[in-house]
Protein backbone atom coordinates (compact mmCIF):
# COMPACT_ATOMS: atom_id res chain seq x y z
CA UNK A 1 0.00 0.00 0.00
CA UNK A 2 2.85 2.36 0.89
CA UNK A 3 4.35 1.66 -2.51
CA UNK A 4 1.20 2.89 -4.30
CA UNK A 5 1.13 6.06 -2.22
CA UNK A 6 4.76 6.72 -3.05
CA UNK A 7 4.10 6.26 -6.80
CA UNK A 8 1.14 8.66 -6.66
CA UNK A 9 3.20 11.29 -4.89
CA UNK A 10 5.91 11.03 -7.54
CA UNK A 11 3.30 11.34 -10.30
CA UNK A 12 1.79 14.51 -8.79
CA UNK A 13 5.27 15.96 -8.35
CA UNK A 14 6.15 15.37 -12.00
CA UNK A 15 2.85 16.90 -13.17
CA UNK A 16 3.44 19.96 -11.02
CA UNK A 17 6.87 20.42 -12.54
CA UNK A 18 5.42 20.10 -16.03
CA UNK A 19 2.80 22.84 -15.46
CA UNK A 20 5.24 25.15 -13.71
CA UNK A 21 7.58 24.90 -16.69
CA UNK A 22 4.97 26.00 -19.21
CA UNK A 23 5.97 29.69 -18.81
CA UNK A 24 4.21 31.48 -21.66
CA UNK A 25 2.43 28.35 -22.78
CA UNK A 26 -1.33 28.04 -22.44
CA UNK A 27 -2.97 25.23 -20.49
CA UNK A 28 -3.45 23.11 -23.60
CA UNK A 29 0.30 23.14 -24.21
CA UNK A 30 0.22 25.63 -27.12
CA UNK A 31 2.62 28.58 -26.80
CA UNK A 32 0.99 31.98 -26.34
CA UNK A 33 1.21 34.35 -29.28
CA UNK A 34 3.75 37.18 -29.28
CA UNK A 35 1.95 38.99 -32.13
CA UNK A 36 1.55 42.62 -31.07
CA UNK A 37 0.77 44.66 -34.17
CA UNK A 38 -1.81 47.02 -35.64
CA UNK A 39 -2.87 45.87 -39.10
CA UNK A 40 -5.47 48.54 -39.90
CA UNK A 41 -6.07 52.11 -38.67
CA UNK A 42 -8.89 54.05 -40.35
CA UNK A 43 -10.89 57.13 -39.39
CA UNK A 44 -14.36 56.57 -40.85
CA UNK A 45 -17.38 58.89 -41.21
CA UNK A 46 -19.96 56.75 -39.36
CA UNK A 47 -18.27 56.62 -35.91
CA UNK A 48 -17.37 60.31 -36.32
CA UNK A 49 -20.72 61.52 -37.65
CA UNK A 50 -21.00 65.21 -38.40
CA UNK A 51 -17.25 65.66 -38.31
CA UNK A 52 -15.49 63.29 -40.70
CA UNK A 53 -16.71 63.48 -44.30
CA UNK A 54 -14.81 60.61 -45.91
CA UNK A 55 -12.62 57.69 -44.89
CA UNK A 56 -9.00 58.43 -43.98
CA UNK A 57 -6.64 55.45 -43.82
CA UNK A 58 -3.44 55.46 -41.80
CA UNK A 59 -0.17 54.26 -43.30
CA UNK A 60 1.44 51.82 -40.87
CA UNK A 61 5.23 51.67 -40.65
CA UNK A 62 5.78 48.41 -38.80
CA UNK A 63 9.54 48.82 -38.53
CA UNK A 64 9.32 52.22 -36.82
CA UNK A 65 5.95 51.57 -35.12
CA UNK A 66 4.33 54.69 -36.55
CA UNK A 67 0.93 55.38 -38.13
CA UNK A 68 0.85 58.37 -40.47
CA UNK A 69 -2.60 59.69 -41.31
CA UNK A 70 -3.48 62.65 -43.52
CA UNK A 71 -6.45 64.71 -42.32
CA UNK A 72 -8.21 67.93 -43.40
CA UNK A 73 -7.78 71.03 -41.28
CA UNK A 74 -11.50 71.57 -40.61
CA UNK A 75 -11.86 68.46 -38.40
CA UNK A 76 -12.67 68.72 -34.71
CA UNK A 77 -9.81 66.64 -33.32
CA UNK A 78 -10.91 66.57 -29.69
CA UNK A 79 -12.76 63.23 -29.88
CA UNK A 80 -11.67 61.17 -32.89
CA UNK A 81 -12.81 57.53 -32.95
CA UNK A 82 -10.48 55.43 -35.15
CA UNK A 83 -11.46 51.98 -36.38
CA UNK A 84 -8.54 49.75 -35.38
CA UNK A 85 -7.76 46.11 -36.16
CA UNK A 86 -5.00 44.51 -34.10
CA UNK A 87 -3.12 41.31 -34.94
CA UNK A 88 -4.53 37.91 -33.91
CA UNK A 89 -5.03 37.44 -30.13
CA UNK A 90 -3.73 40.95 -29.47
CA UNK A 91 -5.53 43.82 -27.73
CA UNK A 92 -5.04 47.53 -28.30
CA UNK A 93 -5.36 50.51 -25.98
CA UNK A 94 -6.98 52.95 -26.46
CA UNK A 95 -9.52 50.50 -27.82
CA UNK A 96 -11.15 50.29 -31.23
CA UNK A 97 -13.61 53.21 -31.68
CA UNK A 98 -12.64 54.77 -28.37
CA UNK A 99 -12.69 58.58 -28.49
CA UNK A 100 -9.17 60.02 -28.41
CA UNK A 101 -8.05 63.66 -28.26
CA UNK A 102 -6.05 64.09 -31.46
CA UNK A 103 -5.03 67.61 -30.48
CA UNK A 104 -2.45 66.06 -28.13
CA UNK A 105 1.21 66.45 -29.04
CA UNK A 106 1.79 62.71 -28.58
CA UNK A 107 -0.79 60.10 -29.57
CA UNK A 108 0.16 56.52 -28.76
CA UNK A 109 -1.53 53.14 -29.04
CA UNK A 110 -0.26 50.19 -27.01
CA UNK A 111 -0.74 46.69 -28.40
CA UNK A 112 -0.52 43.76 -26.00
CA UNK A 113 0.14 40.25 -27.28
CA UNK A 114 -1.43 37.13 -25.80
CA UNK A 115 1.91 36.48 -24.10
CA UNK A 116 1.84 39.90 -22.44
CA UNK A 117 4.56 41.45 -24.60
CA UNK A 118 3.78 44.96 -25.83
CA UNK A 119 4.44 47.32 -28.73
CA UNK A 120 3.71 51.05 -28.80
CA UNK A 121 2.62 52.80 -32.03
CA UNK A 122 2.85 56.57 -32.43
CA UNK A 123 0.32 58.42 -34.59
CA UNK A 124 1.75 61.09 -36.88
CA UNK A 125 -0.85 63.64 -38.02
CA UNK A 126 -0.49 65.25 -41.43
CA UNK A 127 -3.09 68.03 -41.58
CA UNK A 128 -2.59 68.78 -45.27
CA UNK A 129 -5.41 66.69 -46.77
CA UNK A 130 -7.41 68.46 -49.51
CA UNK A 131 -10.64 67.09 -50.98
CA UNK A 132 -10.31 66.05 -54.61
CA UNK A 133 -13.90 65.89 -55.88
CA UNK A 134 -16.19 68.51 -57.42
CA UNK A 135 -19.58 66.85 -57.48
CA UNK A 136 -23.09 68.21 -57.00
CA UNK A 137 -25.21 65.42 -55.54
CA UNK A 138 -28.63 67.09 -55.53
CA UNK A 139 -30.51 70.37 -55.85
CA UNK A 140 -33.60 71.51 -53.99
CA UNK A 141 -35.81 74.57 -53.73
CA UNK A 142 -36.67 75.00 -50.03
CA UNK A 143 -39.43 77.51 -50.77
CA UNK A 144 -41.32 75.11 -53.05
CA UNK A 145 -43.15 72.37 -51.18
CA UNK A 146 -44.39 69.19 -52.81
CA UNK A 147 -48.16 68.94 -52.09
CA UNK A 148 -48.05 65.15 -51.77
CA UNK A 149 -45.03 64.81 -49.46
CA UNK A 150 -44.84 68.14 -47.68
CA UNK A 151 -41.12 68.20 -48.45
CA UNK A 152 -39.18 70.72 -50.56
CA UNK A 153 -38.86 69.96 -54.26
CA UNK A 154 -35.59 68.09 -54.79
CA UNK A 155 -33.81 66.32 -57.65
CA UNK A 156 -30.66 64.22 -57.87
CA UNK A 157 -27.92 65.01 -60.35
CA UNK A 158 -27.24 62.69 -63.28
CA UNK A 159 -23.51 62.42 -62.72
CA UNK A 160 -22.64 60.91 -66.08
CA UNK A 161 -24.28 63.80 -67.94
CA UNK A 162 -23.60 66.49 -65.30
CA UNK A 163 -27.23 67.56 -65.45
CA UNK A 164 -30.03 68.15 -62.94
CA UNK A 165 -33.66 68.21 -64.04
CA UNK A 166 -36.10 69.60 -61.49
CA UNK A 167 -39.86 69.35 -61.83
CA UNK A 168 -41.89 71.94 -59.96
CA UNK A 169 -45.66 72.20 -59.50
CA UNK A 170 -47.59 73.83 -62.34
CA UNK A 171 -47.89 77.57 -61.89
CA UNK A 172 -44.59 77.98 -60.02
CA UNK A 173 -42.80 81.23 -60.80
CA UNK A 174 -39.49 79.88 -62.07
CA UNK A 175 -38.05 83.33 -62.78
CA UNK A 176 -37.05 83.91 -59.15
CA UNK A 177 -35.92 80.74 -57.39
CA UNK A 178 -33.11 80.25 -54.87
CA UNK A 179 -31.54 76.77 -55.12
CA UNK A 180 -29.90 74.74 -52.39
CA UNK A 181 -27.05 72.68 -53.80
CA UNK A 182 -25.88 69.54 -52.01
CA UNK A 183 -22.31 68.39 -52.59
CA UNK A 184 -20.99 64.86 -52.24
CA UNK A 185 -18.99 64.26 -49.01
CA UNK A 186 -15.66 64.17 -50.85
CA UNK A 187 -16.45 67.52 -52.49
CA UNK A 188 -16.19 69.37 -49.19
CA UNK A 189 -14.83 72.91 -49.59
CA UNK A 190 -15.31 72.89 -53.37
CA UNK A 191 -15.50 76.44 -54.73
CA UNK A 192 -18.13 77.77 -57.14
CA UNK A 193 -17.12 80.29 -59.79
CA UNK A 194 -20.40 82.16 -59.31
CA UNK A 195 -22.84 82.59 -56.40
CA UNK A 196 -25.40 79.81 -56.26
CA UNK A 197 -27.38 80.75 -53.15
CA UNK A 198 -29.05 83.80 -54.71
CA UNK A 199 -32.32 84.01 -56.70
CA UNK A 200 -31.99 82.83 -60.30
CA UNK A 201 -34.15 82.95 -63.38
CA UNK A 202 -34.65 79.32 -64.45
CA UNK A 203 -36.67 80.11 -67.57
CA UNK A 204 -33.65 78.76 -69.43
CA UNK A 205 -31.09 76.19 -68.21
CA UNK A 206 -28.62 77.55 -65.64
CA UNK A 207 -25.04 76.33 -65.32
CA UNK A 208 -22.99 75.99 -62.13
CA UNK A 209 -19.23 75.48 -62.24
CA UNK A 210 -17.25 74.31 -59.25
CA UNK A 211 -13.61 73.42 -58.56
CA UNK A 212 -12.38 70.84 -56.06
CA UNK A 213 -10.50 72.01 -52.98
CA UNK A 214 -7.20 70.61 -54.31
CA UNK A 215 -7.91 72.32 -57.67
CA UNK A 216 -7.52 69.06 -59.57
CA UNK A 217 -11.08 69.09 -61.00
CA UNK A 218 -13.36 71.75 -62.43
CA UNK A 219 -16.85 70.60 -63.40
CA UNK A 220 -19.94 72.32 -64.83
CA UNK A 221 -23.49 71.14 -64.11
CA UNK A 222 -26.53 72.28 -66.05
CA UNK A 223 -29.82 72.72 -64.18
CA UNK A 224 -33.13 72.64 -66.01
CA UNK A 225 -36.37 73.52 -64.23
CA UNK A 226 -39.69 72.48 -65.78
CA UNK A 227 -43.28 72.87 -64.65
CA UNK A 228 -44.98 69.57 -64.00
CA UNK A 229 -47.86 68.98 -66.38
CA UNK A 230 -51.13 68.03 -64.72
CA UNK A 231 -52.92 64.90 -65.95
Amino acid sequence: MKKHVFHLNVLFFVMALAFSGCGENSLDGEPKSNIRSIVSFIIKPAPNAGNVQIQHQGIIDEANKTITIKLPQHLDLTAIRPSIIAGPWATVYPQNLEAVDFTADVIEYTVTAQSGKQAVYTVIKDMSYLYSKAQIYALSFPEIIEPETGEPVRALAVESAKTIRVEVPKGTNITHLTPLLELSPDSYNAVFTQPWDTPQDFTNPVSYTLTSEDKSKTVTYTVTVVERQED
